[in-house]
This record gives structure tokens, C-alpha cells and sequence, in this order.
């Protein structure tokens, strides 16, 4: 899902590189993966793209923008919906995948590959209590900036996306599950 840490951070934090090895052999042996914020990041690296800081961070509610609104992931999911982001790191585009979404800021906000592998920078799981969560436990990451909201604003935002952000997830991700 995500964390403090980035996914060249595995000096620091050496599970990473058994998290890596494990999606390498997901992928390899024809599994779904999904991932999510750092889980994005580390598909990507997986699939040969680089890993660097964003040019701003988002933190915070902002719109993306579907880039591919004929994919089958998207059916039923409007061109622009707002989502919960806290990240300072992106990711380039995998070669062979299907960028999904982009922001003002970030171009690479999810991705498809092979319709089994589903990486997304930003939260559709968000809710009012793991945003509380965030801001009590990393406060640290909110520092000013244009894209970056303050605990007030993001609290406000989940009281307003919340309900409309998880129906537009089970949406996607009942996409991408498949049927039952």
C-alpha cells in the first residue's frame, strides 16, 4: 500500500527487497497484482521503469483525469474523479502498459498492464478514519506547497469524496477482479 518509505529506500528498509522479489515472481507466474501508492511504485520498478520524486507532493484531494477512457477498467468511471493522494515520489510509465489516470502534476497516476497487473499512485481506499491516521502519524509530510492541503481541508475532502470515491473503487476493482 504505501508508507513513509520509497522504493529506493532498501538500504533502510531491506524488506523491500524481498517485497520486489515476491512481485517479480507474482507477475512471472501470471497472478493479478495490485498496487497502491508505494505498490505502484514498486509494479513499476518490477516492470523496468524508474522511480524519482514527484515535482511537487500531493497530499490531499485532487481531481485525475481518466487517459484512456475506452479501457475496460474504466466502464462506469466518470473521465475526472477526485482522490485521496499523499505521495512525493511517481513513477515513469512501464514499456507495454496502458497509463489510466493523470493529474495536473503527476502524468502517472495509474496504470495497466496486461489487465491482471493494476497500479494506482493515489487512494481510492481512503476514509475519514485512515486520513485522521495519516495526519496524526506523518504529519511531518505536510509541509506547505500548491499541492498540498491542510488536515482541515483533506478532513473536509473526505467527508465530501468518501461515499462517491468507494463506489467508484469497488467499480474499478470489480473490473479488475474479473467475474466471480
Amino acid at each position: 500500500m504505501g508508507g513513509p518509505m520509497g522504493v529506493y529506500d532498501e538500504r533502510q528498509y531491506p524488506w523491500l527487497t524481498e517485497e520486489i522479489r515476491f512481485i517479480e515472481k507474482s507477475i512471472r507466474h501470471g497472478k493479478a497484482v495490485l498496487g497502491i501508492c508505494l505498490g505502484a511504485q514498486l509494479i513499476a520498478r518490477v516492470l523496468g521503469a524508474g522511480i524519482h520524486k514527484n515535482h511537487e507532493p500531493e497530499i490531499g484531494w485532487f481531481p485525475v483525469h481518466a487517459s484512456n477512457i475506452s479501457h475496460a477498467l474504466l466502464e462506469g468511471i466518470p473521465d475526472t474523479i477526485t482522490v485521496f493522494q499523499w505521495h512525493g515520489d511517481t513513477f515513469d510509465l512501464p514499456e507495454n502498459s496502458m497509463r489510466l489516470f493523470q493529474s495536473e502534476i503527476c502524468p502517472n497516476q495509474a496504470f495497466a498492464y496486461e489487465d491482471r497487473i493494476l497500479a494506482l499512485q493515489f487512494h481510492m481506499e481512503s476514509t475519514t478514519d485512515s486520513i485522521q491516521k495519516l495526519i496524526r502519524h506523518a504529519s511531518e509530510d505536510i509541509k506547505p506547497g500548491p499541492f498540498v492541503q491542510s488536515p482541515e481541508e483533506m478532513l473536509n475532502g473526505a467527508k465530501q469524496n468518501e461515499a462517491i470515491l468507494q463506489n467508484h473503487c469497488d467499480r474499478l476493482l470489480d473490473r479488475w477482479a474479473g467475474p466471480d
